[in-house]
């Protein structure tokens, strides 16, 4: 009796280890009613679920996985786990992933970039979905250390609603392109290349409609199409101004890459761009030409200062602006826009603080060099301000946005990341206003000038660059296909090497403001036992931007007119970070231009010259003499008649 109970216990730990091993094969655990039944699988090691697992219709064997520099990180199993049709059974249904990591490379666990992307319909036009990846654990035996990872796939109850809605109980039907994770030491996201099409059928035991039977679960696996591309921004800004102030632009951010001719001519042209991206709006940074304000500003980055310190002898105005004699007072008024280290007023001056915006803590300083004028020409590059942002997680610490950069150094950042689905009719806006001279000669001289306004319409979302689009000078090819200047020589070069085989593509996904302000320089001296700010120079500017954090293409639209087909896509997210550009009005500190006061005083005498010469200068005399009298004339005869009535 007692032998007899112990090959009861053997037979009953085998059949549910040979069960365990089928379920696993088929890529589902066992469903077990009860409420650890998802922590106690969240927590099974990978490699122990491995090895009682068949891949490819094979038993796993650990000798075939070993550590290789040559191989890439790839996808071993995505399992679907507990999947039911009864809606009180699905509490548990969700997905799982097994990574083998033959690099031996140290990945972020912790990282929300991690992603896994997919579709879960049979349908041809299907839309691309990412999902967050939670990391459970990763291989730990001796000499495997980080072989394999294990991860679950975070689904909200939304997501889930609308993953069981897209199945169905015969088949289940995941079309897997690639996974995303983030290296240690890196900013941004791999993505790894999967295309396969996972297609499940039958229930894992407890699941199915007979609640008793044994698992029927089982999947099979074929290759998926995807297209992988190689991503690049630009960002234009026009010459002018919005409309909105006299400091704000138009900012127009885009991507391009190059899509293979042969993809194009099976599926048609690319009608539509499905991305993610999440908007954050950098705090005001400064650029300055002046060494010495440069060097004093520079001890208080990252220190909020409040409206004011002592201890700071420098202040800067954006969009400085003065006037003398405000409120019948002898005051000078000042107005700005951003300011920092604001002094509300001194000796004889008031400056209208309330109405501007205050930079309390300055994040991003930078040197435009020598020169008296050297800032009002001088672009803040992407990869200047990436270097800041790079800096600031370990500079300032704090929350870090993604995982990477200091929250402190954004004004704002989008709680979720948007997505849109941009077809290629879809079309832009930019304005351009813009004072300039005026045509005439004498409008040159004198600085006349007059608003030029503009409106590009019709910018398309999509744009397949051709190669007249690549010819002329790169400010003409700039303006032609919307792109930043000092992008034209990457852009042409990238066109260049292939436009053999295929198609470049622009896309062009959203318009932010720009503002970049004209920043005066005050220093603080004194003056009989006063306290006065003496105006240096307006060597510098403050410059706001939106950029787009790990911008990602998730798949493309093909149409051949009757027939559209998505692709998904696998490439690696950027930050999109444009340029910081000087304002689009400055004013020089080169003082009193002697040059237009001779050349007028010529253009006077020449002109008095040649009405003596003519015999003119009399008549025209006698003409001025009755301009200037024929007021007083008209006003003598107004006394006159009144006298007379």
């Amino acid at each position: 009796m007692k032998q007899l109970t112990k090959n009861k216990i053997f037979s009953i730990i085998i059949v549910f280890l040979m069960s365990f091993m089928i379920i696993l094969s088929g890529v589902c655990p066992t469903y077990v009613r009860a409420d650890d039944s998802v922590v106690k699988f969240d927590e099974s090691n990978v490699l122990d679920d491995l090895e009682d697992m068949t891949l490819d219709g094979k038993k796993f064997s650990l000798e075939e996985y070993n550590f290789d520099t040559k191989k890439d990180t790839q996808i071993l199993s995505f399992v679907e786990y507990c999947y039911s049709f009864y809606e009180e059974k699905q509490d548990d249904f969700g997905f799982y992933v097994y990574i083998y990591n033959p690099k031996g490379l140290k990945f972020k666990t912790d990282s929300s970039l991690n992603t896994i992307q997919f579709a879960t319909t049979k349908d041809s036009d299907s839309a691309y979905t990412k999902y967050t990846l939670t990391y459970l654990n990763k291989s730990e035996k001796a000499d495997y250390e980080g072989l394999f990872y294990k991860f679950k796939v975070n689904l909200t109850e939304e997501q889930k609603t609308a993953i069981l809605n897209g199945v169905n109980s015969s088949s289940r039907v995941y079309k897997v392109s690639g996974f995303e994770l983030v290296t240690q030491g890196d900013l941004n996201a791999t993505d790894y290349e999967v295309s396969l099409t996972y297609k499940y059928s039958g229930y894992a035991k407890g699941c199915g409609p007979n609640e008793n039977a044994e698992s029927t679960l089982k999947f099979t696996s074929e290759g998926l199409e995807t297209l992988s591309l190689d991503v690049h921004a630009t960002t234009y800004r026009p010459d002018g101004t919005n409309g909105k102030n006299d400091y704000t632009q138009d900012s127009l951010h885009s991507v391009y890459f190059a899509v293979p001719n042969k993809v194009i001519e099976q599926y048609g042209e690319m009608v539509a761009v499905h991305a993610t991206w999440l908007n954050a709006v950098l705090k005001p940074a400064l650029v300055t030409g002046n060494q010495d304000a440069y060097n004093a500003i520079y001890n208080f980055i990252g220190q909020n200062i409040g409206q004011h310190n002592e201890d700071l002898n420098y202040m800067y105005l954006g969009a400085h602006s003065s006037f003398s004699g405000s409120m019948g007072m002898n005051l000078t008024s000042h107005e700005c826009g951003y300011y920092y280290n604001g002094v509300s007023d001194w000796s004889g001056h008031m400056v209208g603080l309330g109405s501007g915006t205050e930079i309390n803590t300055l994040y991003m300083l930078f040197n435009s060099g020598t020169g008296t004028d050297s800032a009002d020409d001088y672009i803040i590059t992407s990869e200047d301000i990436k270097e800041k942002l790079i800096e600031s997680a370990n500079k300032f610490g704090g929350n870090l946005v993604n995982g990477k950069f200091s929250e402190c150094i954004f004004e704002s950042v989008d709680e979720e990341f948007t997505e849109v689905n941009i077809r290629a009719d879809e079309t832009y806006s930019l304005d351009s206003e813009l004072q300039v001279l005026g045509s005439s000669w004498w409008d040159k001289l004198w600085g006349i000038t007059h608003t030029v306004s503009s409106t590009f319409d019709g910018i398309q979302a999509i744009y397949p660059i051709k190669e007249s689009d690549t010819k002329g000078s790169i400010v003409e090819v700039s303006n032609r296909l919307f792109v930043s200047q000092s992008d034209v020589e990457d852009l042409k070069t990238y066109y260049n090497a292939n436009k053999e085989n295929s198609t470049v593509y622009l896309f062009r996904y959203q318009v932010s403001d720009y503002v970049s302000q004209e920043a005066t320089l005050f220093e603080e001296g004194s003056s009989l036992g006063f306290e006065v700010w003496n105006e240096v120079d307006t060597n510098a500017y403050f410059f706001q931007e939106t950029i787009n954090l790990d911008f990602d293409i998730i798949d493309v639209t093909f149409s051949t007119g009757e027939v559209e087909t998505v692709i998904p896509v696998v490439s690696n997210p950027i930050d999109v970070v444009p340029d910081g550009t000087p304002p689009v009005y400055t004013e020089s500190d080169e003082g009193f231009d002697f040059f237009k006061l001779i050349v007028g005083l010529l253009l006077l005498i020449l002109l008095l010259y040649f009405l003596s010469a003519t015999g003119a200068l009399p008549l025209i005399g006698n003409v001025l003499v009755w301009i200037l009298t024929a007021p007083f004339k008209f006003i003598k005869w107004l006394i006159d008649k009144f006298r007379g009535d």
